[in-house]
């Protein structure tokens, strides 16, 4: 089977197990809070796609600020993971005193409601209810890098596994721009200076859908 038992968990720490917990372990009604143990992961990835080696992956610039934290500003910086389960979260934070706003792609379909997240470090779920098995997400940064940075703190993959993101294409396009390439204010009902977050998209701009 795909799940194991609290035994079988080599990851199972039973230094904390406390007593009541340990009559439901010897009781067989003892249900662990860490993730199930996924046996044989290859027997759920896609044979239809190429996949790479990475099970993490970013487009764009981005730097670290330590081995687990990613810093992205540029509009379009690209987060890309995959797994094997049925839900995923991510902790988020924006550099942005208002909501900064996150393009989600699950299995290269768009979330047409984007992800609001705020300036305190937040577990925000990125995926759910999905059938179990392989997916691949991408979160995109839809504002552009003089309005704010994104911190990424890493992926909990809840009930599931990390798995090989996507390969990429063999080729790319880069394209070299100002504010209509990023997208600036693209979503404005007017034609101020004056936009906000939620009034930029560089999804929606040239460059992305090309």
């Amino acid at each position: 089977t795909a799940r194991a038992s609290a035994f079988d968990n080599p990851k199972a720490d039973f230094n904390t197990v406390s007593l009541v917990q340990l009559k439901k372990i010897l009781a067989g009604t003892f249900t662990p809070s860490y993730p199930p143990v996924i046996e044989d992961i290859e027997q759920y990835l896609p044979t239809d796609m190429t996949l790479s080696d990475k099970t993490l992956e970013f487009v764009g610039r981005y730097s670290t600020t330590n081995s687990s934290s990613y810093k992205l500003a540029w509009s379009g910086s690209t987060i890309k993971t995959a797994f094997v389960g049925t839900q995923l979260a991510a902790t988020l934070k924006s550099s942005y005193s208002d909501y900064d706003y996150l393009q989600i792609y699950v299995d290269g379909e768009r979330i047409e409601t984007p992800l609001a997240i705020t300036s305190t470090a937040t577990k925000y779920t990125i995926a759910k209810d999905l059938d179990f098995g392989y997916h691949y997400v991408e979160i995109v940064k839809r504002s552009d890098a003089v309005r704010s940075y994104i911190t990424f703190d890493g992926f909990d993959y809840k009930d599931g596994a990390a798995a090989p993101v996507p390969a990429n294409k063999d080729r790319i396009i880069e394209f070299i721009g100002d504010s209509i390439t990023a997208g600036w204010g693209n979503l404005s009902p007017s034609s101020t200076l004056t936009y906000v977050n939620r009034e930029t998209d560089a999804t929606q701009s040239y460059a992305y859908l090309t």
